[in-house]
């Protein structure tokens, strides 16, 4: 989220609160077509936590809805500092704009977070989202920052 993606941690990372199906959300300005995400872990410690995360692209904004189409799944587990490509192969004529990482677990009531150090999101025609929220070439016209859902709270 630093959009310095490399071997090397540098200091931050993204980490929701602990829930029982935590998510990370991008709001896109316009529909846009998910191709692949690449998820940076962190160096430190945490990668086997991600682990059964599925990714959904549509026009819902509910993240628990269930309503936007899932695009991947990454069954895992990944590895601390481990670099996950994650190829975009269902539904792969989906768009929508609203992008949804989400943790799915079944241990009943037990909290879950979701961590990792930076995602890249590549969508039509691969630009890169290379930070958190939509930034990257041309951020008005994809992504408006100011709607970017983390924790389930608008973000300025």
């Amino acid at each position: 989220m630093d959009s310095f993606v490399g071997a090397f941690w540098t200091g931050f990372s993204f980490k929701t609160e602990p829930e029982l199906q935590p998510w990370f959300q991008v709001a896109f300005n316009v529909d846009v077509r998910v191709k692949r995400v690449i998820v940076v872990q962190r160096i430190d410690a945490n990668g086997e936590q991600f682990v059964n995360v599925s990714l959904t692209l549509g026009n819902s904004s509910a993240q628990m809805s269930g309503d936007n189409p899932e695009i991947a799944f990454f069954s895992g587990p990944s590895q601390t500092g481990r670099i996950d490509v994650i190829p975009c192969t269902m539904n792969i004529d989906q768009r929508g704009k609203y992008f949804v990482m989400q943790k799915k677990t079944t241990d009943g009531q037990k909290l879950h977070v979701l961590t990792f150090a930076e995602i890249l999101i590549y969508i039509d025609e691969d630009l890169c989202v290379s930070e958190t929220c939509g930034r990257y070439p041309d951020p008005e016209y994809y992504a408006n920052p100011r709607i970017c859902s983390v924790w389930g709270e608008e973000q300025e």
